[in-house]
């Protein structure tokens, strides 16, 4: 079940009147497997699913995100249309069609917005990961390591000899 509707990313991601048949509900639920499930943990994952009303504070915070990676995802078909002519640039009336250049930096942008708003979910899970007994703090790159000008480092708060299974691993 999608977390969101298409009207509610619309509203959200969008600054323009977008056709509601361009976002269909099994592209907002690839969308929520792909970029909420890792975040969230599949136990919890399906209690949200299952029970969005019970966790009102998640979801308004899954919402934003799940818009700005739907609006990520469909841009290129808004852009262009696919039939059995071919693929087409769409263009309409007193408008102008932008370049490539301008539909990967709205991309781009999109995407930005996206991960702030996951960056978002993951502060307010950790901070109050007390609240929500499914919830644990998944084993994903972002949380074992730490961005400081731009420079990698590995987070020396987390024990990593738990359940590394590349330890004495030669490579040759």
């Amino acid at each position: 079940m999608a977390l969101i509707t298409a009207d509610e990313i619309i509203g959200q991601a969008f600054s323009r009147d977008v056709s509601t048949e361009k976002i269909k509900s099994n592209i907002i639920e690839a969308v929520q497997l792909r970029h909420i499930l890792p975040i969230v943990g599949e136990d919890f994952y399906d209690a949200i699913v299952a029970a969005p009303s019970s966790y009102t504070a998640i979801v308004d915070l899954i919402k934003p995100a799940l818009a700005y990676f739907v609006k990520y995802y469909v841009l290129p078909e808004i852009y262009v249309e696919v039939s059995t002519t071919g693929v087409n640039v769409l263009t309409g009336q007193n408008r102008s069609r932008a370049s490539e250049g301008e539909l990967n930096d709205l991309r781009n942008t999109t995407l930005d917005m996206a991960f702030a708003s996951i960056r978002r979910l993951s502060k307010y899970l950790d901070d109050n990961s007390d609240s929500y007994s499914l919830y644990y703090k998944a084993k994903n790159a972002d949380e074992t390591i730490k961005i400081a000008g731009g420079i990698i480092f590995e987070d020396p708060d987390l024990d990593s000899d738990d359940d590394d299974y590349t330890q004495d691993l030669k490579y040759y």
